[in-house]
């Protein structure tokens, strides 16, 4: 009877192992399908990646002149208003004066002295001064 017992035990363990056997190789399996779905995903991910930094190098290099341009131009528009501010000058002076406020005149002179300095090897500012 024992060894009956024993035996019927054995059995049910093999089955119960069997049916964790069998229940662990189905889990792989289906990991094995997730992981071969997250690898295509990946790799597109990849390809993606890689064609947003090549448009993105692309618009960049297309944006550079652009962006130089917008420099060149920024600084141009500042010299324009200084020398704006010089060429009006004698009128301001002038309403400064008349309207009694001095300090203003001289304030306004100092600013333009310091825009003729610094255009001074210009010949077109030369007579200015």
């Amino acid at each position: 009877r024992q060894i009956q017992g024993l035996d019927s035990d054995m059995q049910t363990l093999v089955y119960e192992n069997y049916n964790k056997f069998i229940a662990a190789t189905e889990t792989i399996r289906k990991m094995r399908v997730d992981f071969r779905s997250m690898e295509d995903e990946m790799e597109q991910l990849a390809s993606s990646m890689s064609s947003i930094t090549t448009f993105s190098s692309q618009i960049s290099d297309k944006l550079r002149t652009r962006r130089q341009d917008v420099a060149r131009l920024s600084s141009a528009h500042s010299t324009l208003q200084k020398l704006q501010f010089v060429l009006e000058l004698p009128n301001k002076l002038t309403e400064s004066i008349q309207e009694g406020h001095p300090a203003q005149a001289v304030e306004d002179w100092l600013r333009a002295e310091r825009a003729l300095t610094h255009y001074k090897d210009m010949a077109s500012f030369a007579g200015i001064q």
